[in-house]
């Protein structure tokens, strides 16, 4: 990395200043593209954020991605592309997700998750069993309280095979035993376990950080989850209802 700004420097000189007229660059310009000094620093932080490194026999290509880049850039703002409603929209959208994986990831970070060895030898045991069910499926709470029979289907299932509201039910049922009404989605469900058998699985210990790894990084989730609903509960929220139906009608 030492030799990589004089030799930097040295192949700017070879493309050409700019004009005499222009700007004098920064004192660290390492690359000049018309009035625009690029830094040693700006790269610096560039290769940093990219994990790249260059060596001799790449520099010449890493000062050829930088011009292009550059003389796009400048050739966009000629333009008066960065005034335009679709690129304020979209780098508006790219701030706000950016936003929103930095927070969601800090409060992952800020969220102690710990998994017992009883927590990871019932995931193991629950990931030998293959059980067949009998799933009935409502439309609405009401119907899954009627009596009735709903849409009925029987399937075998394992662990990972079904969504968690449905899999933590259906794994807790002893054969016979019907689970009580389950909200997945938009939809109800009842489950009867029918029966159960066994899977061959690998020894215990050659899996059991794999599997403790896999359930922490499902708490976690699940903590964070709760953490977004403390966060919305906190929130004061009002929709004009009158609006939003407009807007639905197209009359906004």
């Amino acid at each position: 990395m030492r030799m990589l700004f004089p030799l930097l420097a040295l192949t700017v000189v070879l493309l050409g200043p700019g004009g005499c007229g222009s700007p004098e660059p920064p004192a660290d310009t390492v690359i000049r593209v018309n009035d625009k000094g690029i830094t040693a620093q700006e790269l610096g932080a560039e290769l940093k954020e990219s994990r790249q490194s260059i060596n001799p026999a790449d520099l010449q290509a890493f000062v050829e991605r930088t011009v292009t880049r550059e003389v796009l850039i400048q050739e966009a703002l000629r333009r008066g592309m960065d005034r335009e409603e679709s690129f304020r929209k979209a780098l508006k959208n790219y701030y706000e997700q950016n936003l929103i994986k930095n927070v969601t990831d800090r409060i992952a970070e800020e969220t102690p998750v710990a998994i017992s060895d009883a927590e990871v030898r019932r995931a193991y045991e629950d990931m030998e069993r293959i059980l067949r069910l009998r799933v009935q499926r409502f439309d609405t709470a009401e119907d899954a309280g009627s009596g009735g029979e709903g849409v009925v289907q029987e399937m075998e299932v394992m662990v990972g095979d079904l969504p968690r509201e449905l899999e933590d039910s259906a794994f807790g049922l002893s054969r016979g035993e019907r689970s009580p009404v389950i909200r997945a989605g938009a939809n109800y469900y009842r489950l009867t376990l029918l029966d159960a058998t066994h899977a061959p699985m690998p020894a215990f210990e050659s899996v059991r950080e794999n599997i403790r790894t896999t359930l922490e990084a499902r708490k976690r989730m699940e903590e964070m989850n709760a953490s977004i609903d403390a966060l919305r509960g906190k929130a004061s929220v009002v929709v004009d209802e009158e609006r939003l139906q407009a807007l639905l009608k197209g009359e906004e």
